[in-house]
């Protein structure tokens, strides 16, 4: 079965299909964190042009912030913490409190299926949590339930599973007679590191599921095959329902920005050249385009001057004329790119959180740098996570490369991550690393974590085109690198990726 055929015969399409949606995202948004912060944004842009009348709700850990970043990009957005705030609540019942946080380690099973159950009790029950009841209704009420993309979903934060659990929760609850239940999609998760396991089954409770590496698609497999064997030996949990997803090896949803952008591109330059040949045509004199019109046979498709297989751009799809007559370069201007600033070659963006040797990593990008002969006025630094990326900027780039210039995370967001041609880049984050190679800069990645996390990503990007090398910040520098990506596999995600989202609202 695939993708399309799940999404587009759901009975939520036609219920009532001349009322207004409501959209209902779940998202890690309001860090910053510019990757997770590009994927909501990325998601109301596309909703902007398909369901500009629909209501959007953004339901995210920090919607201050988030409310910020995101003002604008859907005529109808309301960003709230409900389903957050309830697992937090949920939390200060089940974990202890103390003057420390608490540690994914020290979370165990049996808290975590108790979380899940608490916060999956409370978001049907409007009178448990009597000053959220607004917030339930209006996430029970949703049309469509949006897990959106992105790393969290693993055992780094266990308890996000709790937050599945909940839109699980909401999709299977009983409605009215007639009414169908919502639609319950999760696209472009990011599993890995996966050992407990307790958001699996809650995941596999949506309609469609799609992953952007592997090893998640491995896992969620494993998944299936475990249940299916609980259930033949009746040692089944009732925290363990059986699966109704289908899943799907698609990619990370910033592949739909990429889209945006071509689109985009396209449509301004299908108008050009259409002004261009009115223009022309309106020129011409009156005699020539009278008797031109004469001339013309009834039916345009037998005209004998015609081409044989003459394509013009409205003969094919704005995504398909894109990709056949633009280049990488021709999207620099468009989101979610920006033209690299003048004199700037190189970009960094290396991180200090969820790094264990900070100072080992900092003193192997000084040397790649050095090795790359890198100076300062090439130098440009990116901040995708406010402080956490301003470190290598402290210890390394203010001292040993002068005249280096420095782009926080505000400017990042404003305009674009930077990209252009003969451009190379040196990123330990996995969205720069993924948008760059599809802009067709050259680069190289750094796992600077390991444990299976950082890696997956980086290699999920590699399957989909990069032609970046992963390298592990010990020993000699990287070297300097001479390629950007697979045009052909590019092109593959890029369609993959707008074709899901087109199943799913459209």
């Amino acid at each position: 079965m695939s993708v399309s055929s799940v999404l587009r015969n759901h009975p939520r399409r036609t219920w009532q299909a001349e009322r207004p949606r409501t959209v209902y995202l779940v998202a890690p948004a309001g860090v910053p964190n510019w990757g997770d912060e590009l994927i909501v944004a990325t998601w109301l842009r596309y909703l902007t042009r398909t369901q500009p009348d629909a209501t959007v709700v953004v339901d995210c850990h920090s919607p201050g912030k988030a409310a910020v970043l995101l003002r604008g990009l859907h005529p109808n957005l309301v960003v709230t913490n409900t389903l957050w705030d309830l697992v937090e609540r949920a939390g200060r019942q089940i974990f202890p409190q103390g003057d420390t946080a608490i540690t994914a380690d020290e979370v165990n099973i049996d808290q975590l299926v108790e979380l899940c159950e608490l916060t999956r009790s409370w978001v049907l029950d409007g009178g448990a949590q009597a000053d959220l009841a607004s917030n339930l209704h209006l996430v029970g009420n949703a049309d469509v339930l949006h897990v959106v993309g992105g790393g969290y979903l693993n055992d780094m934060w266990p308890h996000h599973a709790a937050i599945v659990g909940a839109v699980a929760a909401v999709a299977e609850r009983e409605r009215p007679e007639g009414e169908p239940r919502p639609l319950f999609v999760a696209t472009g998760a990011g599993l890995m590191p996966q050992r407990q396991g307790i958001i699996l089954p809650y995941l596999l409770q949506a309609d469609v599921v799609t992953v952007r590496d592997a090893a998640s698609a491995a896992v969620l497999q494993h998944a299936v095959d475990g249940l299916a064997r609980l259930e033949e030996e009746g040692t089944r949990q009732p925290h363990q329902p059986l699966p109704r997803a289908e899943f799907f090896l698609v990619g990370d949803d910033t592949w739909v920005a990429v889209a945006l952008g071509i689109l985009e591109e396209a449509h301004q330059r299908q108008e050009e050249e259409r002004a261009t040949a009115e223009a022309a045509a309106a020129a011409r004199p009156a005699w020539e385009r009278w008797v031109e019109k004469l001339r013309q046979p009834k039916n345009p498709s037998l005209a004998e001057n015609a081409e044989p297989g003459a394509v013009t751009p409205s003969d094919l799809p704005l995504l398909e004329w894109g990709l056949q007559h633009l280049s990488c370069a021709d999207t620099h201007g468009r989101f979610p790119y920006h033209p690299v600033p003048h004199g700037r070659s190189t970009v960094l963006c290396v991180q200090s959180d969820l790094v264990g040797d900070k100072e080992a990593l900092w003193s192997w990008v000084r040397e790649t740098l050095t090795e790359w002969q890198v100076t300062g006025p090439e130098l440009l630094v990116v901040e995708c996570i406010p402080y956490g990326d301003y470190a290598v900027w402290q210890h390394v780039v203010q001292e040993f490369f002068p005249g280096a210039e420095f782009m926080p995370f505000a400017r990042l967001w404003r305009e674009g991550l930077p990209v252009g041609e003969q451009v190379r880049w040196l990123s330990t984050r996995f969205h720069p690393h993924l948008l760059a190679s599809a802009a067709g800069c050259e680069g190289v990645a750094v796992d600077a974590r390991g444990e299976g996390y950082y890696a997956v990503k980086h290699e999920s990007v590699q399957a989909a085109g990069s032609l970046w090398p992963v390298v592990h910040p010990v020993g000699v520098p990287a070297h300097p690198p001479h390629h950007s990506c697979d045009v052909s596999r590019r092109e593959t995600s890029v369609r993959q990726a707008l074709e899901l989202a087109e199943d799913i609202y459209r």
